[in-house]
């Protein structure tokens, strides 16, 4: 887990604070499942899968159950020598993928904030669209509690 420590590291070095990076974290894990039975749903019959799907949806709160799904769906898709490498390679992509929009959402930020006409512009643009005044105002709702 070393590649992720020090992609957790780079995170904290970008401004999260450890809370955020956990937060981060958390969230992962559950877009790293969804990919993981994605694949799962790949390798195995329509009734494994469900039978399956149906267990991670009743250990819902139970990390340790959950942790042991996880595992269990993982040697599915990975084999049994893979599962730990496997599990560090999609958490070091899902963290890289946050560092790598993290770095572009401040690229932007400094040109729009340097007054470059092409960054304003996609900016100004971008606030006239309804899905962005929609994630704005969730945003800020969320800011606000």
């Amino acid at each position: 887990m070393e590649k992720l420590k020090k992609k957790i590291e780079e995170l904290k070095e970008l401004g999260f604070t450890k809370e955020q990076a956990t937060e981060l974290m958390e969230i992962g894990e559950k877009e790293v499942l969804e990919k993981v039975l994605e694949e799962f749903s790949a390798k195995v019959d329509e009734q494994t899968y469900q039978d399956y799907l149906q267990r991670v949806k009743s250990a819902k709160g139970n990390n340790q159950e959950l942790t042991k799904l996880f595992t269990e769906i993982m040697t599915h898709v990975y084999g049994e020598e893979n599962v730990e490498s496997k599990r560090e390679e999609l958490f070091v992509d899902y963290v890289q993928s946050i560092i790598d929009l993290t770095k572009e959402t401040k690229h932007v930020y400094r040109k729009y904030s340097e007054g470059d006409p092409d960054t304003v512009k996609a900016v100004e643009d971008a606030q006239k669209e309804p899905e962005v005044k929609e994630m704005a105002e969730e945003i800020q709702k969320d800011e606000e509690n």
